[in-house]
């Protein structure tokens, strides 16, 4: 039986999404899916918009058979670290044989081209002298510029594309470590990634995170199946978290702060450590803080991933060690049935209930003490805040059909 696995975030689940494996279906009749989705802290540096377990739920309603966590901090590193994390715990698993991920193109052939490039001498050896040539830029502009010049502008548009950027991340990933593991792809229908305008039933995640946040209803952009879980969370005040609902904890910690002692934390290269405590200082709110942190060389992005290290006590070693476990969030009955095989297979720990947790030790053990304090910090950006270990004691969705 094949075995397709999705490095996913869900966040939140929308009817691409469903489209998504829909197309893995079709392709690969009877085949099982596993996704390897997001914690809830996500890879463009905020929380998730709905907790892990309440993603992974909609996931199984919508037609995957597994759901296994891409841990904190894996989960909002950056491309590369994300992708690699994700690409570990697919080939980890024993079982996986194929990974499925969406992309502009659509084009599996052209992308194998693409990230063969990217990973060559030259384009390294230009990236890096462009580097030092511009050292004002940020990194995204850098590679539009090297890959403009060696291979033309049409070819760096398309290595810039969101999700371009992760699909040759992936596959990247998958050359660079061995991993077993066939690649599959679904040209990506309707809004782009970023788009807040919403055309068509295929929105983006970013204009749905909109209507959230705007209180407007969102049941025409996501699966039925999924629609009762999203109307639950928001009557009970757990739809809708961002990092903007912390915006006073942000400011307070970086106020009082000693600049000196960020530096160690990832995402902080020598400067950004003064921006944002100067941005701290001068802000009245955190629109503001936001406004001053970034510039052409940080990314919104990039200073929401900041924060989250210097607050978390993350450090760039943390994102290079390959990930110690993962954990079940949800199962149908197949998915069941494979995790069974999982259990035998795996090469890392796979967790399924929280005690679970308890027994981990060395490596391990430090990563878990990560995602509690993760956690503890996601709760306070829930429109409705809840207690510290809310989610350190919830249990994975079963869909005993």
């Amino acid at each position: 039986m094949k075995t397709v696995a999705v490095l996913c975030e869900y966040n939140p689940m929308h009817l691409g999404h469903k489209y998504h494996l829909e197309c893995i279906k079709k392709d690969f009749p009877d085949c099982a899916t596993v996704l390897i989705m997001s914690s809830d802290f996500v890879q463009r540096g905020d929380t998730a918009v709905l907790d892990k377990y309440s993603r992974a739920k909609a996931g199984v309603l919508a037609g995957a058979d597994l759901v296994l966590e891409l841990p904190f901090p894996f989960s909002y590193g950056s491309a590369e670290y994300f992708a690699s994390a994700g690409v570990y715990i697919a080939s980890a698993t024993g079982v996986c044989d194929t990974l499925s991920f969406g992309s502009e193109s659509g084009d599996a052939k052209m992308l194998n081209e693409m990230a063969d490039k990217l990973a060559s001498r030259e384009y390294k050896q230009r990236a890096q002298e462009l580097k030092k040539e511009n050292p004002a830029f940020g990194h995204m502009h850098l590679h539009h510029e090297a890959c403009r010049l060696l291979y033309g502008k049409e070819f760096a548009d398309a290595t810039s594309s969101s999700n371009n950027i992760l699909a040759l991340e992936y596959i990247k990933a998958i050359k660079k470590t061995g991993a077993s593991l066939d690649i599959h792809t679904v040209k990506r229908e309707g809004d782009s990634y970023n788009d807040e305008i919403g055309q068509g039933k295929f929105v983006s995640a970013t204009f749905l995170r909109e209507l959230i946040k705007a209180g407007a209803d969102i049941s025409g952009y996501v699966p039925e199946e999924c629609i009762n879980i999203y109307t639950e969370k928001a009557n009970n005040g757990m739809l809708g978290a961002n990092l903007d609902n912390i915006g006073g904890a942000i400011l307070s910690f970086f106020r009082l702060a000693d600049p000196d002692k960020l530096s160690q934390y990832a995402e902080i290269s020598p400067g950004l450590e003064y921006r944002i405590c100067d941005a701290a200082n001068k802000a009245k709110n955190i629109n503001e803080f936001f406004e001053f942190a970034a510039n052409k060389k940080y990314t919104d992005a990039r200073i929401r991933r900041a924060i989250i290290s210097c607050m978390l006590g993350v450090e760039e070693s943390d994102f290079k060690m390959p990930v110690p476990y993962t954990t079940v969030l949800a199962a149908n009955k197949r998915g069941q049935g494979l995790l069974k095989r999982m259990k035998k297979a795996s090469a890392i720990p796979i967790i399924t209930k929280p005690a679970d947790k308890k027994k981990l030790d060395g490596v391990a053990k430090h990563y878990t003490e990560l995602s509690e304090r993760a956690d503890a910090l996601y709760t306070l950006s829930l429109p409705k805040a809840c207690s510290a270990d809310f989610f350190v004691k919830s249990s994975p969705f079963i869909l005993n059909e």
